[in-house]
């Protein structure tokens, strides 16, 4: 019976010395040397994950094997990369053109595991759930870019309806967003899609994320939303300058149609009135006017009574002024 309190503390002890390598790791021992090391760099959220700081270098022991305790890992999950077999130099802007490299989420609750590495690169796996989903996220983005179809609009379609359906961890869609603002498509998908983003901002604000590592997201949230904003006010102003000038057209027409109404017959006349009327504009007398239209004296004054009283003016002066007044023509 008191085995068993022993054997329990044993087991602990093996448990807790497992869990504090949080990283392991191979290489091919006959490829080690003295000089060798692993160097760990912690990605910058503040320079969009493009430069690094040194967290920690390691020995490569004689069987190639290489060791990282959590305690140099964040408690946060945070993007690192591994570089195997370089002498450290400190804080550098990383080289991914290096191929003995990895880059992974991690938190000091998880762990990583680096096998041999062999022509695709390390063995690899990854408790992280966040690392997880962004290695799926890796495996998509190679897999849309190998379409021999491709073209930029293809790819930004794809690429955020993959982030806005598949992808449940914030700063995995923030790497996957990274991806684009490096293709230069970004601000156009913002444009089109100002909602998505916006929303998007709102968790991350909402979110324990480094703000660091969204500041250049939100810069260009804003800048674009403010771009939209202008473009609108101009739209609006040009709008409201064309409205104005139409109005004010508007009620130009009506004034010279009210001010032409004053000066237009209310009444129609009929074709006798106006072979009268047009004869008296010319200046004709009653005489010349019934020997031109064969017709007595008396009826071209009765005609001529009728014609005032339509037109509204009480003699042959008052006609003509009318009739100038409506037509612009002066004697």
């Amino acid at each position: 019976m008191k085995r068993f309190p022993f054997l329990f503390v044993l087991l602990i002890c093996i448990a807790q010395g497992y869990a504090q390598n949080t990283l392991k790791g191979n290489v091919r021992a006959e490829e080690n040397s003295e000089n060798k090391e692993i160097v760990l760099y912690r990605l910058l959220p503040e320079d969009n994950y493009k430069t690094g700081e040194v967290v920690a270098t390691g020995r490569i022991g004689e069987d190639g094997s290489f060791v990282l305790h959590d305690s140099v890992f964040s408690e946060k999950d945070e993007v690192y990369e591994l570089h195997v077999g370089i002498t450290a130099p400190g804080t550098k802007l990383l080289d991914t053109t290096i191929n003995n490299f990895r880059r992974f989420i991690l938190s000091n609750k998880d762990s990583v595991r680096f096998g041999i590495e062999n022509s695709r690169g390390f063995e690899y796996s990854n408790s992280n759930e966040a690392d997880r989903e962004w290695q799926k996220l890796k495996e998509y983005e190679e897999k849309i870019a190998a379409k021999e179809d491709l073209n930029p609009e293809n790819y930004l379609t794809e690429t955020r309806n993959y982030t806005k359906d598949s992808l449940e961890i914030l700063l995995v869609k923030l790497l996957s967003i990274q991806t684009l603002d490096e293709k230069q498509l970004l601000e156009k998908d913002i444009t089109e899609n100002p909602d998505f983003y916006l929303d998007l901002l709102a968790k991350l604000h909402d979110s324990d994320l480094d703000p660091a590592s969204y500041t250049y997201l939100e810069n260009k949230i804003r800048a674009t939303h403010q771009e939209l904003i202008n473009r609108k006010y101009h739209i609006s102003l040009a709008f409201n300058f064309f409205s104005f000038t139409g109005i004010v057209g508007l009620l130009l027409v009506v004034f010279r149609m009210h001010k032409r109404s004053a000066t237009l017959p209310s009444v129609q006349l009929s074709p006798q009135e106006e072979k009268v009327k047009n004869l008296i504009l010319e200046g004709k007398t009653n005489k010349e006017i019934a020997a031109a239209l064969f017709i007595s004296i008396s009826t071209v004054k009765t005609h001529t009574s009728s014609i005032y009283s339509k037109l509204n003016v009480t003699n042959r002066r008052d006609l003509v002024l009318k009739h100038q007044n409506h037509t612009g023509t002066s004697t």
